[in-house]
């Protein structure tokens, strides 16, 4: 048992590292990357030390030092929680003396935890574990502990609450993994140790894999913190390797005790035949995890290539734009789920954007939607926006905000301009999700690999109505 469980906290520790580099690296918000990078790095120096404290054979000093540092990441834990909840998904409104409060008990506790006060000693039993004596301050710990992580995760579920949509779908998830992690460090790190002192704490730390999890889940599903498709694959790829070791650590373990005490296999047998194994199944094994993952986020995505036929027996039809555009939006309307889907396109003669043909809802060519998307022809989702301010440089930024506010103004969830750079076809917008549901990762990926078809689709329609006006007088 004792094996089993040092391999998962070193399993646990590396999908905590994978998941905190994929989200410094890729992420898009500084400021959130960087405090989840350290709260996450504050957790896995935490169960670090515990294991090196608790389940490594070693001299008596290096456990209590072990276990004291073990204290000091875990008085971290509550203020880098409270300042990661503080800034995620969007800054919420604090002062500098409200945070000085919070921090300095914080910083008094953290430099207690390398004394005598919260670990007095470390007792080696057998060969296995060690126990921990604890000091006569560890109930003040505890009690530390208990109100800032409390506090964190109440101001965590109240943000949850007041959030709509995409921060909401996000938050979601994030409230899910801190939970069990809240309540498995609460009881084997508080409570057992009140009930008994010399309990030797192995799982406190594992709680934290369900952070990492949820984490992960939320980038899969939701575009948390804006992390493309191509990151989505890798994390997907990340967590199929980790299940996989911890699998074959396992295995590895039990077939060394099994068929070296029931058959008297030595032990360079056995691991010879268990890598052999492994050769042979790693690779099934690999895509049938990722085959599951694909299940449950990938499963309702339609196939790109049926669409891109349907349009393309649309055009050789007749060249219709109007069958062309309808026929976009009513699958778009089934796979997204949404309201309503418009679609205005440049009237040549004019310049202005139009919904239909000559239809009485019309988009001027200087509205400061069209004139970002003509400079910026990419998908744009309004709930997005306030993301995207803050990336860009004050110039930037104000422009945005007159997009986001006249998007909010015409109701429209999601714009996808049609057209290359300076050269806007058209543009869908898209309402709200029936329900308020937000848009997944898949939606927005599946719209970015049709939208280059879509221009080309459309653009050739737009020229064979025009040919088709010019020899009949009524060009669009």
């Amino acid at each position: 048992m004792i094996e089993v469980l040092k391999v998962f906290e070193w399993i646990v520790a590396i999908v905590n590292f994978g998941v905190a580099f994929i989200v410094l690296f890729k992420a898009k918000q500084r400021a959130i990357k960087w405090t989840f990078f350290l709260l996450v790095m504050v957790l896995n120096g935490w169960l670090i030390t515990n294991y090196l404290s608790y389940l490594v054979n070693t001299s008596q000093n290096f456990a209590l030092l072990c276990g004291r540092m073990a204290f000091m990441f875990g008085a971290l834990i509550a203020p880098t929680f409270i300042i990661f909840v503080l800034l995620f998904p969007t800054k919420s409104k604090f002062k500098l003396w409200q945070l000085l409060v919070l921090l300095v008990p914080s910083l008094v506790i953290t430099i207690s935890s390398l004394g005598p006060y919260f670990a007095k000693d470390q007792i080696i039993v057998g060969k296995e574990y060690s126990i921990p004596v604890y000091g006569d301050y560890q109930s003040v710990f505890a009690m530390y502990t208990l109100v800032y992580v409390s506090f964190a995760y109440l101001l965590l579920i109240r943000k949850y609450r007041k959030s709509i949509s995409i921060d909401r779908a996000k938050l979601k998830y994030i409230v899910f993994g801190f939970g069990p992690a809240i309540v498995i460090g609460f009881i084997a790190d508080l409570v057992m140790p009140i009930i008994d002192k010399n309990h030797p704490n192995f799982w406190g730390p594992l709680g934290t894999i369900f952070i990492s999890v949820s984490f992960a889940y939320s980038i899969l599903k939701y575009r948390l913190m804006d992390i493309n498709l191509v990151i989505r694959k890798g994390v997907s790829n990340f967590i199929s390797i980790a299940l996989i070791l911890f699998l074959y650590f396992y295995i590895l373990i039990f077939s060394q005790r099994y068929f070296v005490k029931q058959f008297g296999w030595s032990d360079q047998t056995t691991t010879l035949l268990l890598v052999f194994a492994i050769v042979l199944t790693i690779e099934p094994l690999r895509r049938l995890i990722l085959k599951a993952v694909d299940k449950v986020f990938y499963s309702n995505r339609p196939d790109v290539k049926d669409e891109i036929r349907e349009m393309r027996n649309a055009l050789s039809s007749g060249f219709q734009l109007d069958r062309l555009v309808n026929t976009i939006r009513s699958r778009f309307g089934d796979f997204f789920s949404v309201g309503t889907i418009d679609f205005f396109v440049m009237n040549a003669s004019t310049g202005v954007f139009e919904k239909g043909h000559g239809g009485a809802n019309r988009i001027a060519q200087d509205d400061v939607l069209i004139q970002y998307l003509r400079a910026n022809p990419r998908l744009l989702i309004t709930e997005e926006i306030p993301y995207l301010i803050e990336e860009q440089v004050n110039g930037q930024r104000e422009v945005l905000r007159k997009v986001g506010d006249r998007l909010n103004s015409m109701k429209v969830a999601m714009a996808l301009p049609i057209g290359e750079r300076d050269n806007l076809l058209g543009v869908f917008l898209f309402g709200e999700k029936k329900g308020g549901e937000a848009f997944t990762a898949d939606n927005v990926s599946y719209l970015t690999r049709l939208q280059p078809q879509m221009t080309s689709a459309i653009g050739n329609a737009i020229l064979y109505e025009q040919a088709i006006g010019r020899i009949t007088g009524t060009q669009r």
